[in-house]
């Protein structure tokens, strides 16, 4: 520093390059949730070492160019279509790509519900998942699902109320 050569004793330096990184990303924490829906997001189509990628990449699920490049595009969707913290990004057709056009803001529920694993069930003029049936029908998953094994039909699923058990003292 005496000689001139060097202007800091390294504070300096680690000041400069604490700005760049802000500059480079997008100014938001890394500890932002959002910042890392869009991160796994990514992970999920590109990331050959990702335990989900065989369910996204690996079916060619992509994010497009307007998300993939810039955080800010796909933080401003979010929250321009009610971003919360307690919700999850979905795709609203299973097979298509990440884009503003195909996703929205669900809750686990909503998620849950449009997996492409689901049972779907038809009754005279309603289709709907198990877990859907189960909630319109007041009855618990667990009994949805015990009457789906036994083979009833959705006549009888529909139309059997569910059993009180008696509550001995």
């Amino acid at each position: 520093m005496k000689s001139g050569a060097t202007k800091s004793c390294g504070c300096l330096n680690k000041e400069l390059s604490r700005k760049r990184k802000v500059n480079l990303t997008h100014g938001y924490s890394n500890k932002e949730r959002l910042y890392w829906t869009w991160k796994g997001m990514k992970a999920r189509c590109y990331n050959t070492n990702n335990t989900r990628y065989q369910h996204y990449g690996g079916k060619g699920v992509i994010v497009c160019d307007a998300w993939r490049y810039d955080y800010q595009n796909f933080r401003r969707w979010a929250l321009d279509n009610y971003y919360e913290d307690d919700l999850t990004i979905d795709r609203i057709d299973n097979n298509g790509d990440y884009c503003p056009e195909n996703c929205r803001w669900a809750t686990s529920k909503e998620q849950a519900n449009n997996q492409s694993r689901n049972r779907i069930l038809k009754y005279k003029d309603k289709t709907m998942t198990m877990s859907q049936w189960a909630d319109y029908l007041d009855i618990t998953y667990g009994t949805m699902n015990s009457r789906i094994q036994r083979k009833w039909s959705m006549e009888r699923i529909v139309n059997t109320p569910i059993r009180k058990r008696l509550v001995v003292n």
